[in-house]
């Protein structure tokens, strides 16, 4: 055979191979191409899904803890985020200071690759926290950190409004109704506290001790300072930080420090707060069983508004004793099954978190 001959069988052999390597590499590796690019496809839909989230019903969020909260924290949260409907977006505010570490940072930032929903934004109030270093309050059952919530306005000057919530706290549905509740004209929305109608049941003097000390003339638009819908285009109008701190100072010194930052609240936002339905915060050392027998609050609340927290509530407080220490509360079992239905990771932090409050 001629070298002509073999130079040409030779570049068929080399043309039929090529062809049958394009073919194998086509069979073995488009499938992947493909799935890569359908996802590359899906996630640039879920990301722009995700930007009209961000402007069309973002809801700014304040919370405040210290390093000892991280675990209710994570559960509160993950409850939050849970039960958003599709295009809800959080903004979650952290009002924080050095102390809190980056360990706590970084678990909330681990939050974020199990839901996409939501942001994280530190705010740091190492300078802000020192106007209330020298007060003497009692910190015995409170941390310094309930002070912070009276920075919101100043805190949050590129927001309109925004929801604070407590993490001793459970959510179990979407914040939106709750946001957009109407505040013209209003300071804040929020929900009656038990103390509003207790001070009406105390005697005369100690009635006129509690308006004196709260500097207004009644207590009937008194809340709970655990959830809060702030108006903060009112409440920079009408300079409430500066009444806050106005309080405080002239406060400083008497004996007469009972609920510290609601008591500021509640003085510094008098004739400006608006009552919203109990479903918001549902306060658990209510009489929540029976709304006969459920004293204080069948006073405060008609019953249909009783029914419809109890039965369809929003947010559960857990305003004094725990659900992590007491079984037994009302809605315990709505905290427990939070917990267990949060990331795997975050019920894990749970159990040694229960470990370390029984040792």
């Amino acid at each position: 055979m001629s070298s002509n001959n073999k130079e040409k069988r030779l570049t068929a052999i080399i043309y039929v191979l090529s062809l049958a390597l394009i073919l194998a590499t086509t069979l073995i590796i488009g499938p992947i191409i493909c799935r890569n690019l359908r996802k590359f496809k899906n996630d640039s839909l879920n990301s722009a899904r995700g930007q009209k989230s961000v402007f069309n019903r973002k809801i700014p969020i304040v919370v405040a803890f210290d390093n000892n909260y991280i675990c209710p924290a994570l559960v509160s949260l993950s409850s939050l985020f849970s039960n958003a409907k599709e295009d809800t977006y959080y903004k979650i505010f952290f009002l924080v200071t050095d102390e809190f570490t980056q360990e706590n940072k970084n678990k909330i930032f681990k939050l974020g690759k199990d839901y996409k929903n939501f942001e994280a934004v530190f705010l740091n109030l190492n300078k802000e926290s020192k106007q209330f270093k020298d007060l003497n309050i009692f910190l015995e059952r409170f941390s310094k950190e309930m002070f912070y919530r009276l920075k919101i306005p100043s805190l949050l000057e590129n927001e309109e409004k925004c929801i604070y919530m407590d993490v001793d706290t459970v959510v179990c549905d979407d914040l939106s109704d709750l946001y957009n509740e109407d505040l013209d004209g209003y300071c804040v929305g929020g929900i009656a506290d038990g103390t509003r109608q207790a001070i009406k049941e105390d005697s005369s003097e100690n009635i006129e001790k509690y308006h004196k000390y709260l500097g207004v003339n009644n207590m009937d638009d008194f809340i709970n300072s655990g959830v809060i819908v702030w108006n903060l285009v009112e409440c920079r109008n009408y300079k409430l930080e500066d009444r806050f701190l106005d309080f405080l100072k002239k406060r400083n010194n008497t004996p007469e420090k009972t609920l510290n930052d609601q008591d500021t609240i509640n003085s510094g936002c008098h004739g400006k707060i608006k009552d919203l339905p109990l479903k918001y915060n549902v306060q658990t050392y209510y009489n929540l069983k029976s709304y006969e027998e459920s004293g204080i609050v069948s006073k405060l609340f008609t019953e249909k508004t009783w029914q419809e927290a109890v039965n369809h509530p929003v947010i559960i407080h857990y305003a004094l004793n725990k659900a992590w220490n007491c079984l037994d509360l009302t809605f315990a079992d709505k905290w427990w099954k939070a917990a267990k239905t949060a990331p795997r990771w975050v019920w894990t932090e749970v159990r040694e978190y229960k470990k370390t409050l029984n040792a």
